[in-house]
Formats: C-alpha cells, sequence, structure tokens
C-alpha cells in the first residue's frame, strides 16, 4: 500500500519551513503540479516511488509505496538525487500478437 501527507504537515511535523521542503522535493525531481488532475512525475529513491500531486481543494500531497521496479536498475544518480521512473507500457487488450511474416486478421 501507498502511504500520504499533506506537504504543508510533513514540513512542520520535520520542523522545516514549507518553502524549503518543497525546494527540497523538487530538487530530489519531483515536479510540483499545476492542476489536479496532472499526471504526476515518479521517483525512485531507496526502493520506493516518491510522486507528489493536488487535491481538488488545492492541497499538495507527498505519496510514496514500495517500488516494484527496485531491481530494474533505475534509482540514485551520482549526486544522490533519484531519477525519474517511466511505467512499463500497458499491454494492448484486443489485439492479436502477430509473429514474423504473419498478417493480422
Amino acid at each position: 500500500g501507498a502511504v500520504a501527507g499533506e506537504t504543508g504537515r510533513l514540513a512542520e511535523t520535520l520542523g522545516k519551513d514549507g518553502a524549503d521542503f518543497l525546494a527540497t522535493l523538487e530538487r530530489a525531481g519531483l515536479k510540483i503540479p499545476e492542476k489536479a488532475k496532472e499526471k504526476p512525475v515518479f521517483v525512485e529513491h531507496a526502493g520506493e516511488i516518491f510522486w507528489l500531486n493536488k487535491n481538488a481543494r488545492g492541497q499538495l500531497w507527498l505519496n510514496a509505496k514500495a517500488s516494484k521496479f527496485a531491481a530494474g536498475g533505475a534509482g540514485e544518480n551520482v549526486e544522490g538525487a533519484a531519477e525519474p521512473v517511466a511505467k512499463p507500457p500497458r499491454p494492448q487488450r484486443g489485439r492479436r500478437a502477430t509473429g514474423a511474416g504473419e498478417s493480422p486478421r
């Protein structure tokens, strides 16, 4: 399962200024969404995936969950900042895969 926390509350709990906390998250590769329905940027670090999202009330939330891709090679770069993680493509439904020399129906 995933865990989430409102960024203002998280900053307060950590004893940090809200703007400094958000700047740190951005330096780590997370993108602050402009709209609630904007697709988030996923960043992997230490075997977990992190992302930011806004809810309908405009609150910004930091989310985290265990990475399915931890062994896939994505992760920390030389400076220790996390790299964005791309999701693998979803298989197309209702289409039959064709092999070489085979024509689709």
